[in-house]
């Protein structure tokens, strides 16, 4: 795949650019992430590695218990693909485990919220 086939797979399935922060050392060109309140800005799911002409694409996807964390999905790991058919299956995988997380996180948030007003009423 391409720095612009991944790119075209990318937009069409909802991804969006992830704000790398720019250091001087940086190999990704380009990096893709699911668009959520709970997502990293500066993680990817998949990106072009330009010293290596190829696609990286994160291992896992977990929450992160900081209390200090604002966007607590962190992306883990990188793996380095080549495959078409690889690579549109790892990205769908990260996508579904990102979801996941959003509902859980979502649910607490809620979960909390009752809490809090259960208590008003003692």
């Amino acid at each position: 795949m391409t720095k612009e086939e991944l790119r075209d797979y990318c937009y069409s399935i909802g991804l969006i650019d992830s704000k790398f922060a720019k250091w001087e050392k940086s190999c990704y060109t380009s990096g893709y992430r699911y668009d959520g309140q709970f997502v990293n800005p500066y993680d990817f799911i998949a990106a072009w590695v330009e010293v290596k002409q190829s696609v990286a694409i994160a291992q896992s996807c977990e929450i992160d218990e900081d209390v200090f964390v604002n966007e607590p999905i962190r992306m883990l790991g990188i793996s380095y693909v080549e495959n078409d058919e690889e690579i549109k299956a790892r990205i769908s995988e990260l996508i579904q485990s990102v979801q996941e997380n959003i509902k859980f996180l979502k649910w607490k948030q809620m979960k909390k919220s009752i809490e809090k007003i259960e208590g008003d009423f003692e």
